[in-house]
């Protein structure tokens, strides 16, 4: 039995593995933020419909949803940061006395 057959017993449907992502991320986050957090919630509820529609979800497997984020904004450093700025300050510092300046 091949692993094609095997998955397609198995989940009834063929299965195709996408190895790269179906958009790049920072359009995600523009349309995140175009869409607001109505436009989302709005979004997220026609996706449910849809997929209870075409019966691929059970009403009892969405009663408890978990999200994940890609990332958490306080974790990110924006060039403007004040400690990014005298980290690249004592880098160029240490370059001009290892030049002799």
């Amino acid at each position: 039995m091949s692993r094609e057959s095997l998955l397609t017993g198995v989940h009834g449907r063929d299965v195709f593995l996408q190895i790269e992502p179906p958009t790049h991320p920072a359009r995600l986050s523009r349309r995140r933020k175009r869409l607001g957090e109505v436009g989302m919630e709005e979004l997220l509820a026609q996706s449910i419909e849809a997929a209870k529609r075409a019966v691929i979800i059970k009403a009892a497997s969405i009663r408890r949803v978990i999200v994940d984020t890609m990332a958490m904004e306080k974790a990110i450093v924006h060039p403007t940061d004040s400690r990014l700025l005298e980290r690249a300050r004592c880098h160029m510092v240490k370059a001009a006395k290892e030049c002799g300046l």
